[in-house]
């Protein structure tokens, strides 16, 4: 089975937990998360599992990039 490529746009009461079921899903790849809060518990997540985050006002274009923040 080909994975399904994801990114989550919000990273708090609702998002979490649904990051954390996409995670452990063997056929998806989440590729980031996002949200204006950087102090949601996704972002920690995002952070604690190597995915890549950032603030939902940059650019489209980042989570192509390492799993990092800058």
């Amino acid at each position: 089975m080909k994975d399904i490529s994801v990114l989550v746009i919000g990273a708090g009461e609702t998002g979490a937990p649904l990051l954390t079921q996409l995670l452990d899903a063997p056929f998806v790849d989440v590729r980031g998360v996002a949200d204006l809060n950087l102090s949601r518990p996704g972002i920690a997540l995002a952070r604690a599992r190597g995915v890549a985050w950032r603030s939902a006002t940059t650019s489209r274009r980042w989570w192509a990039g390492s799993p990092t923040s800058t």
